[in-house]
């Protein structure tokens, strides 16, 4: 058999492979449906609710299981088990993964922005956070003092993101 053949068949094969998993993870999401988010609320078979615990990571990469994200989509640095609260927010097509995040005054706060999908970044004017806007599969990882109790606004600031939904709140106690 010769060399272009063996290439043809190595070719094909990859390009069936990447068709089925293109086709296996779009299968996936249609069958959350689109209001699916992280943090929604989910139900066992008994009707009681569960929590779903996502691990954060530290600068070596290594998971570090310290954010807990209950069946509200709340996610509260009590329950932290650091000085620094950490939380993992993962940005999709005009949504982030977490609604809602809850420290007291005086916190150090670390997030790490996914951008799972499109282009994004995560913004939040009082506290002077911006992750600057990166690709999909990009993180980025900003840290801050949250030394203003209220609550304030985190959104992406990319085209009409902010307008279609892309925020969340961050409460300082």
């Amino acid at each position: 058999m010769g060399t272009n053949k063996i290439l043809l068949i190595v070719a094909l094969v990859i390009i069936v492979l990447a068709g089925g998993y293109y086709g296996y993870t779009k299968m996936t999401k249609e069958s959350l449906g689109d209001d699916y988010m992280m943090g929604d609320q989910i139900n066992d078979q008994d009707g009681d609710d569960i929590n779903l615990t996502m691990p954060a990571s530290d600068e070596s990469g290594e998971g570090v299981d310290e954010m807990m994200v209950g069946g509200d989509g709340q996610v509260s640095g009590d329950e932290m088990m650091s000085d620094v609260k950490e939380f993992t927010v993962e940005g999709d097509n005009f949504a982030f993964s977490v609604k809602e995040i809850k420290v007291k005054q005086g916190d150090k706060v670390k997030i790490t922005f996914n951008n799972i999908e499109g282009f994004h970044d995560l913004i939040i004017d009082e506290f002077g956070v911006n992750t600057g806007q990166i690709r999909a599969g990009e993180s980025k990882t900003v840290e801050f003092i949250a030394d203003k109790t209220g609550t304030f606004e985190y959104y992406c600031s990319v085209g009409q993101h902010r307008a279609n939904g892309m925020f969340g709140q961050l409460i300082v106690e």
